[in-house]
Parts: structure tokens; sequence; C-alpha cells
């Protein structure tokens, strides 16, 4: 953490203390259960065996893309941080969902892995916004130790070639799924061929585009399927439901009480 300044630090911290109470109870916000939720919820919870949480890069009601939002979601232990990844023009690797950063926006990505290095287990998923310098990005990953704990979204063919030849890390297929091909074999058959062909782990999509069809046929092949951004109940609740293999949120705190609670067969806090 020798590279964040010390007022930034403080203020990191601040701000971790004032969302503790969202992270340990994170059932005081949640909606009351609706009629498809009980529904779903009379069927016994079958999470993939692969399934993991990731926290939004703005999870937990604090600043996108944050050392506060950083530094919260590797304390609470869950699986996965998201990290929207750009550049400044200099080449620096920053954190912004920004495609074309200022020279002073954004985090640096050297002090976002330092934050996550602080976890012994804690996986990053870059959000690819640009490709300015992926060496760079490579070195500042094995840099922290984390090669075997990084991977990339936001990617699709042209982006994989180079991140093979540039900045050897997985990467999902970034893909929409629209309403009349989601309930198609054929249709997703050749989505999975794609994906298989270009070497990646699977697909990253919208959660509104997916379906059974969807996941059953990418697990047929193989391949794993990872949503985003779920945040209300009633979708987290559907998503689980379809086995997906990660759902990406800004309320992970949520997610992790309804999977635990849905498991005991118990209901949520009021």
């Amino acid at each position: 953490m020798q590279n964040i300044p010390f007022l930034q630090w403080l203020k990191s911290a601040a701000a971790f203390v004032i969302s503790f109470a969202v992270i340990l109870f994170p059932g005081l916000s949640a909606s009351p259960d609706s009629a498809e939720i009980a529904r779903l919820r009379q069927t016994p919870l079958a999470l993939s065996e692969s399934f993991t949480i990731t926290a939004h890069a703005g999870a937990m009601h604090l600043p996108d893309n944050s050392a506060a939002a950083l530094l919260a979601a590797v304390t609470a232990g869950f699986d996965t941080v998201e990290m929207d990844l750009s550049y400044r023009s200099d080449g620096t690797p920053v954190i912004i969902h920004h495609s074309a950063p200022g020279p002073d926006e954004g985090l640096p990505l050297d002090d976002a892995l330092a934050i996550v290095a602080l976890s012994g287990k804690t996986k990053v998923n870059l959000d690819n916004k640009s490709v300015a310098n992926l060496p760079e990005v490579y070195r500042l990953v094995v840099r922290h130790g984390l090669a075997g704990r990084v991977f990339f979204t936001g990617v699709d063919e042209r982006v994989a070639a180079l991140l093979k030849a540039q900045c050897p890390l997985p990467y999902y297929l970034n893909c929409a799924i629209e309403p009349e091909s989601r309930d198609s074999r054929s249709y997703m058959q050749q989505l999975a061929q794609r994906a298989l062909a270009g070497g990646f782990l699977g697909i990253n999509c919208d959660f509104r585009g997916v379906s059974p069809t969807v996941v059953d046929v990418m697990h047929e092949n193989g391949l794993l399927v990872s949503v985003w951004t779920v945040n209300d109940n009633i979708d987290l609740y559907r998503m689980l439901s379809l086995s997906v293999d990660n759902i990406t949120t800004r309320e992970p705190g949520r997610l992790r009480l309804i999977i635990r609670t849905w498991a005991a067969a118990q209901p949520l806090p009021a």
C-alpha cells in the first residue's frame, strides 16, 4: 500500500468503516419476498461447482473504481473484484470507466493490485476499456504475484489476439444475446463454438439475455456463464436458479445472504 498517499489511504479507510454495516447486514436493505421468490425458494438451491460472487467496481454503495470499494470487497472476502481498466495518455494503467482518462484521473492499477494482494485468494476481473498498454498491465500483475488470479472481460476476438501476444491471462467473451435468440439451441451452439475457437473461458453477458438454454449449452461445451450487473433481489434469485457460474453485483453482501438463507431453507430477514 506504500504507493497510495497517506491522506488518500486515510479517506479510503474511513469510507470502509462507514460501509462496514452494509457488508455485515446486507439483508437490512433487502426488499420483501415476492411471490416469484417464494416459488423459486421451494426448489433446492443448486449452485454451479465453480460459482463465484464478483463485487462490482462500485459495490456496497462506494465510489466506482475506488480504493475504498476494493478494500471493502477484499476485506469482506468476496471471490472476485471487478475493475474497469483503461490508460492515461502516458500509458499508465488506471481503473476508471472511461476509455480516455485525463492525466490525473483514475486509480493507478499498481495501487489497485496492491490492495488485492492483501488477500491470498481474491481474484480480479479486469473489464477491458482499452488496449493501449497491455504489456505494462502484465508486468504489474506479475509484480504483485497475481498472475494466477487475474482474468479479463470486455473481450472480443480482436482483443483476445492482443492478450495472447501481450498479456497472456485468461479471458471471457463479451456478448449480447438478443431475446429472440436466447432459447435457440442452434444459435447458442454457434456462440459456444465461437468461444471455444477463441480460447475463451466462457461468455460474459447482460443477465437479461440469459435463459436455461444459454446455460445448458455453454455447460455442455465446458464453458462458463458470467452475468453482469445483477442488483435486484428477484434478478439475483433468477440467476441463481439458472446455475450461472458468476454473478457480478453491486450488492455482493446481499447475494451472499440470499445464498446462505436459501441453502438453509430459511426466510430472508424482514
